[in-house]
């Protein structure tokens, strides 16, 4: 079970801005997405079973079945954004989506269905995942209130910081494994700052190359760009996002457009990301190079100790291939309203990509380094990798 209690005090809220907004409509009011179509067809006054079909006709795409925690980060992120109210959802569907999210979700989903503005193609297939098709959503504007609002891309980018957290500690644990600079495993931070000045006692040359006499620019670089990710992601969490967003002052409710949905920061926090997944490669290769060259002089050059090398530098590069970084900014979509995107789903689904080859070199690095000196080894959390940080200042 996962806990969703912590948004569960939100229901008072969220069930007094509903009645206001239910007793406005009732008396002659308008709001986008409640009691109209939506995007072009906003002029169309909705109909009944307008939900139902409200959702099919936004699942266009091929949906694949997603990582459970990348889909709970995006679920989660809706339960946040929704708690802060303003979205006009009914207590009863906020309720069935903390239920749905706690009990557990299989979610299917087409995140390359969307150029970034709004992502509504992508949270429909979310939609679905979580309340099934037909969804039941039988009050007005429940729709618009899920779908609506830069949830996606926010929720990818967290699970995608919490990956590479993942991969920075095997990254550490591996280069404790590997023994470097006559340490055998390390499991105390100061040991393994200690273990980051590369360089070997008895070196007889005044200069080694730059990363092997001392990696800790590269690992406290990785650190700062995880770090931007995360002010990203909190600040994210601290605002309402949706169209429409709901203002109520003493007895009047209105129903305000707005561009809530867009947040350039997002594909900042995913380029910031993409920079410290680069270096993690190229500090994990380089690395690789120097145990294997020295494993090789000593193995009177056994084969696979060429090899390690060479398949790590393949995965730097198609790391570095995939771009994560400028793009197009504006269009005609939508009739002309979708005219601003902020690519932060594109530049995340981007990362993400990279992360899965990261994954795969550092389980090369496992294999290299020898799997069973790493079982005993505890992997840091990310409080303790900013301890690290600091130890390293």
């Amino acid at each position: 079970m996962r806990d969703a209690s912590m948004w569960l005090p939100a229901m008072a809220r969220i069930a007094n801005e509903r009645s206001a907004i239910e007793m406005a409509i009732n008396s002659g009011g308008d709001a986008y997405g409640f009691t109209s179509l939506l995007g072009p067809l906003d002029d169309l006054s909705a109909g009944e079973d307008y939900q139902d079909n409200l959702l099919r006709w936004h699942l266009i795409g091929r949906p694949s079945e997603i990582a459970t925690r990348c889909g709970d980060w995006i679920s989660a992120v809706k339960l946040q954004q929704l708690s802060l109210g303003g979205s006009g959802i009914t207590p009863a569907t906020f309720s069935a989506l903390a239920d749905r999210f706690a009990k557990g979700i299989c979610y299917k989903i087409d995140l390359d269905a969307s150029y970034s503005s709004a992502d509504v193609v992508p949270a429909s297939w979310w939609v679905q995942s979580v309340f099934g098709d037909p969804c039941h959503l039988e009050r007005q504007g429940d729709l618009i209130a899920l779908i609506n609002g830069n949830f996606v891309s926010i929720g990818l980018i967290a699970y995608a910081t919490e990956r590479l957290i993942e991969d920075l500690c095997g990254i550490l644990a591996s280069l404790s494994a590997a023994g470097l600079k006559g340490y055998g495993a390390t499991e105390t931070q100061e040991a393994i700052v200690d273990m980051l000045h590369l360089e070997h006692a008895g070196n007889d040359r005044p200069q080694r190359s730059v990363l092997s006499r001392d990696c800790i620019p590269m690992v406290t670089g990785i650190l700062a760009d995880v770090s931007q990710a995360i002010k990203v992601i909190c600040t994210a969490l601290m605002h309402q996002s949706g169209n429409p967003l709901f203002r109520f002052d003493e007895d009047k409710v209105s129903a305000v457009s707005n561009s809530s949905f867009l947040d350039f920061s997002i594909s900042s926090a995913a380029m910031s990301l993409a920079h410290a997944t680069r270096l993690a490669a190229r500090l994990l290769n380089k690395v690789i190079s120097i145990v294997c060259t020295s494993a090789e002089e000593r193995s009177s050059r056994d084969p696979k100790w060429i090899q390690y090398p060479k398949v790590t530098l393949g995965y730097c590069i198609a790391i570095e291939g995939g771009q994560v970084g400028p793009m197009q900014l504006t269009g005609e979509e939508s009739g002309g309203v979708e005219d601003l995107w902020d690519t932060g789903l594109i530049s995340t689904n981007c990362l993400l990509r990279q992360l899965d080859i990261l994954d795969k070199e550092l389980a090369v690095a496992f294999d290299c380094f020898g799997t069973a000196e790493l079982d005993h080894i505890q992997r840091l959390t990310f409080s303790q990798l900013m301890e690290l940080c600091m130890l390293t200042q």
